[in-house]
């Protein structure tokens, strides 16, 4: 079967960024993976959270002299792109380093994929915070 056209078009926009997609790029691809190859959206915020922690984690070795990064401070809304940033914290957690997660909304508004990973980081026992000046206070204690 035939890719359609916005698929081609799609892939010629990567090629042509050189790495970069716009978001409607990103959007398209996404439907395609879940629609015509029925991956789960699950699988897919997984893949990109993981994908950012690796990077993070390359990159958190300081300059020569610096004590290593041992702290994250993960910023998360209750929507997908929290969901994936809950998917790097786990992954900075399982790494070795100390995680605290600040979330927008109380957990109990998460839904879809944002909320199957605030469980998982709630069961594994990552330190929530809800946003707020006393909630900010103890996250950087």
């Amino acid at each position: 079967m035939p890719e359609p056209a916005s698929a081609g078009r799609c892939v010629r926009s990567f090629a042509a960024s050189a790495g970069s997609l716009s978001r409607r790029a990103v959007r398209e691809m996404d439907r395609l993976a879940v629609e015509r190859y029925g991956l789960p959206t699950l699988a897919l915020m997984e893949n990109a959270g993981a994908a950012v922690a690796r990077e993070l984690l390359a990159i958190r070795r300081p300059p020569r002299g610096l004590p290593p990064i041992t702290r994250a401070l993960v910023l998360a809304g209750k929507g997908n792109n929290g969901g994936d940033g809950l998917v790097i914290a786990r992954h900075l957690h399982n790494a070795g380093l100390a995680v605290v997660i600040v979330h927008s909304h109380p957990l109990a508004a998460f839904s879809g994929d944002a909320a199957v990973m605030a469980r998982v980081t709630r069961a594994m026992g990552l330190a929530h915070v809800r946003a707020s000046a006393a909630g900010a206070r103890r996250a950087v204690d």
